[in-house]
């Protein structure tokens, strides 16, 4: 068995929040919790300090504060981040792939698509493998690695 993933999970709202714990638990209970913000303040010195495998955020639309911290992070301690959110524009998409994140899922946080964007972490260390090959472009947008 391949053993699971420290994960740091960023969610503004209690109730998304308490949903994406139930279904990262109900679908990879093989995962470990390392932490949980509700929002991406300080991004970079928890991701630092709590030194998680990937990132899970989710966000109505990302915010120019949520990217900046994302894009600082990604420069200091660099992460995979899966992002959920409920904006679904290709210009939200863009910003947010270019910011860092690995994986954007639009509208979603069942959890059929947890498991799948948790193994992308995995593959994505992985030299010469492409994202579409993961069962996390199954979700809606996944940023190439190569």
């Amino acid at each position: 068995m391949t053993p699971g993933l420290t994960i740091l999970i960023v969610s503004p709202s209690r109730r998304r929040l308490d949903n994406l714990m139930e279904a990262l638990a109900a679908s990879a209970p093989e995962h470990r919790l390392v932490g949980r913000l509700d929002r991406a303040i300080d991004l970079p010195t928890w991701v630092a300090e709590l030194e998680p495998d990937a990132i899970i955020m989710d966000t109505e639309s990302p915010s120019r504060d949520t990217l900046e911290q994302v894009v600082v992070m990604s420069e200091r301690t660099p992460r995979p981040i899966v992002m959920f959110s409920q904006d679904e524009s290709r210009d939200a998409m863009r910003r947010a792939v270019s910011a860092g994140v690995a994986c954007y899922v639009v509208n979603g946080l069942e959890s059929e698509r947890i498991q799948p964007c948790c193994n992308w972490p995995r593959c994505a260390s992985k030299p010469g493998r492409r994202c579409a090959r993961t069962p996390c472009a199954r979700a809606r947008s996944c940023r190439n690695t190569n």
